[in-house]
């Protein structure tokens, strides 16, 4: 961390993900400033940090795919698919991805 400043271009509580080498996929909780190598994944839920970390992680999980040569673009991404948890009428469950990492060793650190 070089510093820290009151100037920023984007607004937080969104995923973001390299696209210029591996996708690696970070939550950002507060505003923040990117460069045109980040791709940003905006919620169309209420989300918060909880089930945004669970959505990270699942996210992660594919990075295996993509290299310096075959980055993560937003091309790509429109086309991934993840799998999530579901309620019985078969959306996404957010409430057990936020229960779920509140129960996690370290979760009060959060």
């Amino acid at each position: 961390v070089d510093g820290y400043y009151n100037i920023w271009t984007e607004k937080g509580n969104v995923l973001t993900v390299d696209s210029a080498c591996v996708g690696t996929c970070f939550y950002q909780e507060h505003n923040f400033t990117a460069t045109d190598h980040v791709e940003k994944l905006i919620p169309k839920f209420e989300m918060n940090k909880y089930n945004a970390l669970f959505l990270a992680t699942i996210i992660n999980q594919s990075t295996f795919k993509y290299s310096y040569g075959r980055g993560r673009s937003k091309t790509r991404l429109e086309k991934e698919t993840i799998k999530l948890p579901t309620t019985p009428k078969g959306e996404p469950d957010y409430q057990f991805m936020e229960d779920y990492i509140k129960i996690l060793p370290y979760s009060k650190y959060i």
